[in-house]
Order: structure tokens, then C-alpha cells, then sequence
């Protein structure tokens, strides 16, 4: 049971089930979380147009209520199926067993020893584990307790071993938010400046090389910067993470290699997304030609909790030992239970053989999604293992509107790229594969409907919005419609709710609720009422089947009764008026005036 106290569906195939969406999202109890979240959460990004709880926006998004498996179940008591997966941190799912069997047990025995002074025995065997992952024999490890932790552990380590406070980094590239791995952050441009004066200044960019045609132009670039003598770092993400699943050219991290050997600078592999078989791989950057100096692990690494951890080269690791005590720690870094997770995490990776699974059912979904995506002209799929990324092209913000639809249907996506326009799937590895056809349909349709809702604002972008007679600053007032028919007088009176019927004509209207209004459009088949979009309500009384594909506006699903579905959308519902039919007859090119009577 959760804060909420709403039971969850029943389960048939417990962690691996279809979605099953029994309020459309948001719910009214997401809703109402997603406002107390906002009075008291520090905010972040963007100020939004109205202040939370304001009526004319309710929240968006949904609030977790429990999980297991591939399942995350809100607090609405929906069910979905995770294709983010904490943003690809849930390796094994959520709620693995032998995660929760670790925590019983570790929880029981130590929760915290005292650090390096007096370790946990879960933290040396856990050094032991790591150290094991990398080719060095005298491997040596940092444990810390997030990526951008890891990143800024291995910089230091860089300049200490070096001397030189230069770094190369990429442009696109995310290593966490924290100063050292922020003054490297080449996604955007917006989370560094605000603090460019306390950030490193030696860090350069370089392009990241899409494609092979770019490779001896970004190498061109790294060499430059490495030219100059300061460079003591080259920093590099072996696929692209945040910035879009870019899976660079086999040859880029064996030139690396070689232009970091030439200048006596370190090369440091990000492998916080791409590690522990998220790509395919136990550790994508390694091979045969190219082994990283440093490598950072994080994310999936604790099952859940969070910890990470910076695994190198024991001669680069050894500058640490100094006469004046220098180091890095924190109280919580390398906690036993942590610790006991990872070592749980790493055994089921092994015994499962997840990296060879995420391969294969990862080149499975590639392929149905570059098939049955392909009539959609500016969508490409590209990826590695279970991240795979969906390019919407150039077109800002789509991939969240897309991400959008697609939690309707039960699916939650994440979004990557500088302007949030590519979908970004990193599933957990151990999803079941029935899982994978329904998410590719409803995709599919999620996307043609995209499409169609933008074709729908193209073509009617030129109707203008309709004047109402009571106005509302920067808000217009609306009425959905639900048949029935007239009465005597030619009014229309509300009725009590019920199912729409289809049709359409002079002999029957709709009856109507106060909403907001966003953009006109011309509702598909009607030849007398230009309808208009609706941006924060909607009932399934105004959804004909015929037209659900067509409308650029997303629909309820049927709940109760018309009246809690409204509530739910912080609508006032207007049961007691009527609306003339004469005062909706409309032109093609315009809205006219209309009064509530």
C-alpha cells in the first residue's frame, strides 16, 4: 500500500504486465501531489505561465506510487510499463528480488561503517569486484555516491597524475551538475553559464563524431586542443548519452587513445549510462584497441541505491599518495548497504548474462522500430544494446509531447538531445519481450497522431480565435459539447451525463462545461461548426471513435460520471444553462461571438 492508500490493478504476470490505465494521466491524485510538489520543491527551470494549482494549468506528469519489475503503478492506481527506468538506472528492474534479499540481510547486519578508517566488509569486496572489471591487474578503485561524484573523483585524479587542469569534452555530452563534471557539460549551454566564474577554464569542446564522415574533423579539433600542453584530460562519453543515444564510429575511441598517449594526457570513460550492459556490453569503451585510463560506473550500479564508483589504472590511482593528506570521500560514500546492493546488482548482470540479453533484444526492437516507423519521414531510430533513441527531427520540445501520448497509453519514455527532440528508451534488462510489441504499437499510433495534430494546427493556423462575452485575461472561455436535442424554444438544455451519440446537424448540439480555450481548429467532418482545442479538459461524451485519431487535443478516458471527470480537471461544470443554436452558427474563417444564455 502507498501514501496514497489506492490498491494497485491485480497482477497476472507480476512486474512484467501490460499497462492498465483506469484514470487518464494525470489523475486527480497525481494531480493533487504534483501541487503540493510544487509549493514546496525548489524550483527548477522555466517559470510556468501560472503558479501551481492555478486552474487554467493543471500539473503534468504523474507521481509513483510503487513498483516492481518493468511495472511502475501511480498513485492513481494506474499501471505502466518503464521504458525509462529511472533513466537507465533501473538495470535489473524495479524491486529485483535478489536486490531486496541483499537489503533484508545487509540492513541487518551494518548499515554504515567508518569509511576508509574502519571499511565494511561489503565495501572491500566490492573494491575487489571492480578492480576486476578493468584490464590493469593493479587496478585500484574510488567509491562515491552519484555519477557526477564519479566524474569529479576521476578529474582530480587526472590532475594529480598529470598536473594539467585542461580538459577536452564534447559538445552534447552530460556528466552530472556538480562544478568539476559541469564545466564538461556540453548539452546546454543554459546550466553553465549562470556559474561560468566559478568553473573550470581550461575545459575545450569538440564536436562528437555522428557519423564516420565527422571523425577526422572532431580528431582534428581534439589534437588542436591537446596542442596547446595544458590538457591533462580527455573526457568522453562512449555513446552519447543525454545528448541523443549517438553511437560514435567504431575507430573514434581507438584515436582517442592514441592523441591522449601522444600528448601525456588521460583518457576517462564515462560509462555511467553505458556501463553494466545498458549498451549492449559489460563496458562499451573497452577493447581489444582502446582501454580507458578511468573509468566512471554509477547509475545501475547500486540497484537502486545510489553509488558509484571510479575504476583505473593502479599507477594513475597511486598520485592520491601524498605527504600532505589529500583525498576524496564523503560520509556516506561506500556505505555497506550500498555496497551489499552493488554486489547483488553484479551478480545477477553475470548470472543472467544481461549484457548478451540487452544485445539481442535490443537489436530486435531496433529493427521492428526502424520498420514500422519508417512511413514517418522525420523520425530515425538509432541505439546500442537497450538505449536506443528516436530523432524527431528538428522540431523543439516533440519528443516530450510525444513522451506525453505515450504515458496515456501506459508507456513512460524519457527525452534527450539540447531541445528535447528525440525519445529516449532504456527499458530495465530484464523486460519481458511480449512487452516490446505493444510499446512499438502504441508508439506508432502515438506518433501518427502527433502528426496529425500537427498537420491539423498547420492547416487551420489562420483562424482566429473566437470573442467571448466574457473575457478573461489571456483566457478564453469555451463550451464542450455532448448531444441533445432542442427544445421547443431552440435552446439546448443539459442533460444528465451519458454516452454521446453519433451524428451531426442542425438537430442536435452539445451540452456544456466553462473551460479554457487554447487553439481553433475545424473539428474533422463538420461542414457548419468550426470546434476549437481544448488544453485542460476534455469528456468522452466529445470523443467520436470515428474522429479519435484526428484530434490534436488528448481525450479522457471515461470515468464515473461527466461531473467527477471535469472536477478532475479543475473545471467548473455549467449544468444549469442553455446555448442557442442560432448563436453557433459560425463562418468558415472565424468564430463568432456566443453568449452563454
Amino acid at each position: 500500500m502507498s501514501f496514497s492508500e489506492i490498491p494497485p490493478p491485480i497482477e497476472i504476470e507480476p512486474g512484467q504486465d501490460e499497462p492498465k490505465i483506469l484514470n487518464r494521466p494525470p489523475g486527480p491524485s497525481s494531480r493533487s501531489w504534483l501541487v503540493r510538489h510544487a509549493h514546496r520543491a525548489a524550483p527548477m527551470g522555466p517559470k510556468p505561465a501560472h503558479e501551481p494549482g492555478d486552474l487554467r494549468a493543471p500539473p503534468a506528469g504523474i507521481v509513483y506510487a510503487s513498483a516492481k519489475g518493468s511495472n511502475v503503478i501511480d498513485v492513481d492506481s494506474n499501471r505502466y510499463v518503464d521504458f525509462a527506468a529511472g533513466f537507465g538506472a533501473m538495470l535489473l528492474g524495479h524491486s529485483h528480488p535478489s536486490v531486496l534479499r541483499m537489503l533484508d540481510f545487509q540492513s541487518h547486519r551494518l548499515l554504515m561503517a567508518l569509511g576508509d578508517v574502519f571499511p565494511a566488509d561489503a565495501k572491500i569486496a566490492l573494491l575487489e569486484r571492480l578492480a576486476a572489471l578493468h584490464p590493469d591487474p593493479h587496478a585500484r578503485v574510488i567509491l562515491a555516491q552519484s555519477g557526477a561524484d564519479a566524474v569529479t573523483a576521476a578529474l582530480k585524479s587526472a590532475l594529480l597524475f598529470t598536473g594539467k587542469p585542461g580538459v577536452v569534452a564534447f559538445g552534447g555530452a552530460y556528466h552530472g551538475l556538480s562544478h568539476a563534471p559541469l564545466a564538461a557539460c556540453g548539452l546546454r549551454e543554459s546550466y553553465r553559464a549562470p556559474f561560468a566564474e566559478q568553473l573550470n577554464p581550461h575545459v575545450q569542446f569538440a564536436d562528437y563524431p555522428a557519423q564516420a564522415a565527422d571523425l577526422d574533423r572532431v580528431l582534428s579539433q581534439v589534437r588542436a586542443a591537446l596542442a596547446i600542453g595544458a590538457v591533462g584530460a580527455i573526457l568522453v562519453e562512449p555513446i552519447l548519452g543525454r545528448g541523443g543515444v549517438v553511437v560514435p564510429p567504431p575507430e573514434f575511441l581507438p584515436e582517442l587513445g592514441k592523441l591522449a598517449r601522444e600528448f601525456g594526457a588521460l583518457c576517462i570513460a564515462d560509462e555511467i549510462w553505458t556501463g553494466l550492459g545498458r549498451s549492449g556490453k559489460m563496458l562499451y569503451s573497452l577493447s581489444a584497441e582502446f582501454t580507458p585510463d578511468l573509468l566512471c560506473l554509477g547509475k545501475g550500479l547500486g540497484g537502486g541505491l545510489p553509488i558509484s564508483a571510479v575504476v583505473g589504472r593502479g599507477e594513475v590511482l597511486e598520485a592520491w599518495r601524498r605527504e600532505a593528506e589529500v583525498v576524496h570521500t564523503s560520509t556516506f560514500a561506500g556505505n555497506a548497504l550500498a555496497c551489499g546492493t552493488a554486489l547483488a546488482t553484479l551478480d545477477v548482470i553475470s548470472r543472467e548474462h544481461l549484457p548478451e540479453r540487452a544485445t539481442s533484444l535490443g537489436q530486435q526492437l531496433l529493427t521492428t522500430l526502424t520498420t514500422r516507423l519508417a512511413r514517418f519521414s522525420k523520425a530515425t531510430v538509432r541505439g546500442s544494446g537497450f538505449m536506443i533513441a528516436i530523432d524527431l527531427g528538428d522540431r523543439a520540445g516533440r519528443a516530450t509531447r510525444l513522451a506525453a501520448r505515450l504515458l496515456e497509453r501506459g508507456y513512460i519514455t524519457s527525452t534527450g538531445g539540447g531541445r528535447r527532440e528525440i525519445l529516449v528508451l532504456t527499458p530495465p534488462l530484464t523486460l519481458a519481450q511480449p512487452l516490446l510489441g505493444g510499446f512499438v504499437s502504441a508508439l506508432e499510433l502515438s506518433l501518427g497522431t502527433l502528426d496529425a495534430c500537427l498537420a491539423t494546427r498547420a492547416r487551420t493556423a489562420s483562424i482566429e480565435p473566437y470573442e467571448t462575452s466574457r473575457p478573461v485575461t489571456g483566457v478564453a472561455h469555451l463550451a464542450i459539447w455532448r448531444w441533445k436535442s432542442p427544445n421547443s424554444s431552440g435552446h439546448f438544455r443539459p442533460a444528465s451525463p451519458g454516452c454521446a451519440k453519433g451524428g451531426a446537424g442542425p438537430a442536435k448540439a452539445w451540452t456544456t462545461s466553462r473551460v479554457c480555450l487554447a487553439t481553433p481548429f475545424a473539428w474533422p467532418g463538420s461542414r457548419s461548426i468550426p470546434r476549437t482545442k481544448i488544453s485542460c479538459v476534455s469528456t468522452p461524451a466529445a470523443r467520436p471513435a470515428a474522429h479519435a485519431a484526428c484530434m490534436p487535443c488528448a481525450w479522457s478516458r471515461p470515468t464515473t460520471s461527466l461531473r467527477s471527470n471535469l472536477v478532475a480537471r479543475h473545471c467548473s461544470l455549467r449544468r444549469d444553462r442553455a446555448v442557442s443554436w442560432r448563436s453557433l452558427q459560425c463562418s468558415t474563417s472565424r468564430l463568432r461571438r456566443h453568449s452563454v444564455r
